[in-house]
């Protein structure tokens, strides 16, 4: 079976693999608002904390640009160090335009605002019903045997499993070592993905109003994640809203949101 670890070609590349550990283990509380079975609940408990834990490698990358930014407004000043990393940053989130000693203030402004608009996190509850609807709790074949809780697909030959069923198959289900690896590349297929602009619009704007997470209304915007179009908002809405637990976490000041 043939694996992919995307954090080996994403976080590498902005972090060292060993700082990864520090956003494991971040305290949460779970309020279930219906009963759940045994197994539907262990599946959702075991999978929150891969979810804290990859939105909180997103949010390091996030709040290390807006440290970058604050400096930059009050001074106009960029380190030796900071170039490259916005460098990096813009090409694994596939923005085609570059970072040099070159660039206006006003283009370091709207570029910097490109940027944070794709790095950033997905609400905790909206990955974890995407993960229970396209998973069936976590029974589906992809699901057990590559870590796919997403139905997130590739097309080079043997870059996953095949769909069982179809004569003429057109894509793979992509196969990866860990769940955690499987929510990493969740988040960047929603935080670069054409598909998903609106998304990631929608979220700009509460984050500008200050009203983030309004996970439902960011929900709406996902109908181009799945082939039935409006009736995905309908069953992910109900899971979050019906189903599944609000989910509280605790921020220490290396996670702050900002």
């Amino acid at each position: 079976m043939v694996k992919k670890i995307f954090f080996v070609v994403l976080m590498s590349a902005l972090m060292q693999v060993s700082a990864l550990g520090q956003f494991a283990h971040q305290p949460f509380n779970l309020n279930f608002k219906t009963d759940l079975s045994e197994e539907n609940r262990n599946f959702v408990e075991s999978l929150i904390p891969d979810i804290i834990q990859a939105n909180n490698e997103v949010l390091w990358i996030r709040n290390r640009i807006i440290d970058i930014q604050t400096a930059f407004e009050k001074d106009c000043h960029i380190t030796t160090t900071s170039l490259p990393f916005l460098r990096r940053v813009a090409l694994n989130y596939k923005l085609d335009f570059d970072f040099s000693i070159y660039t206006t203030p006003e283009d370091f402004k709207n570029q910097v605002a490109s940027l944070l608009e794709r790095v950033d996190k997905i609400p905790e509850e909206l990955v974890l019903a995407q993960a229970v609807l396209e998973s069936e709790w976590g029974r589906s074949r992809f699901a057990i045997e590559a870590n796919n809780f997403f139905g997130i697909r590739c097309y080079k030959p043997g870059c996953g499993i095949a769909p069982q069923g179809i004569t003429k198959v057109s894509f793979m289900v992509r196969c990866y070592d860990t769940p955690l690896d499987g929510i990493r590349d969740y988040l960047y297929n929603l935080n670069v993905g054409s598909a998903y602009a609106a998304f990631r619009e929608e979220r700009a704007a509460q984050r500008k109003n200050k009203n983030f997470p309004q996970t439902l209304e960011m929900a709406k915007k996902l109908h181009g994640y799945s082939e039935i179009g409006d009736q995905y908002f309908t069953r992910v809405s109900w899971l979050i809203r019906k189903k599944l637990p609000e989910i509280s976490l605790q921020y220490p000041e290396m996670y702050s949101q900002k």
